[in-house]
């Protein structure tokens, strides 16, 4: 929300647009037979970061395998740190394999993120006033803690993307993947859902907008009963 009311309307959808149907292209080729939650996951993933950590790092397969693997791999180190008696766990922390993939995706997203923070800093300074912010929420993050005299922390910068995916990547893969399952279950709903979406769109100009979401009622009810038939635990 607040990264939304931050930036254009055209500046941030088009390239989400423009790189949902590229990735969309690239994961799923040609009609055939796909392990469709996967695929979701990388799809999600990249257009998550094309919103996050922009261009840069969106077209990163490192950085897209780190954030979905992110979060499937601290569950399995909260897991695993669990067993232990907590007066051993600041012991047995080292000797854990779950604990030590953790803290390699630290720095790892280290590793990918500060050298973009450095780089945009380093344009921003060189460019002055004429320098073109992108538009994403690394930007946003970085902007709004320099507003508020919070020091420049490169590490802590990075580490948010990582919560980010946290938060993002498997909820929403798993919500695509419910809606896509139950659509093909439920035929009769897609001609009247796929109407409601050429004429939200048309009536912006083709354009993917906020204005064009907040006109898709019919698969936002469509998109909210299956969350409520299908708990995300049941997704895979």
């Amino acid at each position: 929300m607040l990264l939304a009311k931050s930036c254009p309307r055209a500046r941030v959808s088009d390239p989400l647009y423009l790189t949902c149907v590229v990735v969309v292209y690239i994961e799923i080729p040609d009609w055939t037979e796909v392990p469709i939650y996967s695929k979701t996951v990388r799809i999600i993933a990249t257009i998550a970061g094309r919103m996050t950590a922009g261009p840069e790092l969106s077209r990163n397969e490192e950085y897209i395998d780190l954030s979905v693997n992110y979060t499937i791999d601290l569950f399995r180190a909260a897991q695993a740190i669990k067993a232990c008696h907590p007066l051993l766990r600041p012991i047995f922390q080292f000797y854990y394999p779950e604990i030590r993939r953790m803290k390699q995706h630290y720095q790892d997203v280290e590793r990918l993120v500060i050298p973009v923070l450095k780089a945009r800093r380093k344009a921003a300074e060189e460019c002055g006033p004429d320098y073109i912010k992108p538009y994403d929420f690394m930007q946003w993050f970085h902007d709004r803690n320099a507003a508020e005299g919070s020091p420049y922390d490169l590490k802590g910068q990075a580490h948010m993307q990582l919560l980010i995916s946290l938060a993002s990547i498997h909820t929403t893969s798993m919500c695509c993947t419910h809606v896509l399952y139950d659509i093909a279950f439920r035929p009769e709903y897609l001609e009247p859902l796929r109407q409601e979406i050429d004429e939200a769109f048309a009536s912006e100009g083709g354009q993917l907008c906020n204005a064009a979401l907040q006109k898709l009622h019919k698969l936002d009810s469509f998109m909210k009963e299956s969350q409520r038939f299908n708990p995300p635990s049941l997704s895979k």
